[in-house]
């Protein structure tokens, strides 16, 4: 019984391992994705004001406000994610950039 017992602990170690990797994996790939717009954002300023007419600042200041909100609303997003969890966190953000698509 105490075998068996052991290798049950052992196989869901592995499973727990093995879920930690893909939330690695998955949170790498995130940040890949969103730097890619941060580092490349300077190829996009021109095209935009060049079709919408809109001034460098106005178009600078977009890009601001982004930055900031990703960054400094991180701990509220921690804390939301403690109190409800990341599964309706995660369903709310989507929603939310459904809307704004």
């Amino acid at each position: 019984m105490k075998q068996h017992a052991e290798s049950s602990v052992r196989v869901d170690l592995l499973g727990l391992s093995m879920k930690r990797w893909l939330q690695l994996i998955t949170g790498v790939v995130c940040m890949i994705m969103i730097a890619n717009l941060q580092y490349g954002w300077t190829l996009f300023v021109n095209p935009i004001a060049a079709k919408h007419h809109w001034s460098l600042p106005a178009i600078q200041w977009s890009f601001t406000i982004f930055v900031a909100t990703e960054t400094w609303l991180v701990p509220v997003e921690g804390f939301l994610v403690d109190k409800f969890g990341p599964r309706v966190v995660t369903i709310v953000g989507g929603l939310f950039v459904a809307a704004g698509w």
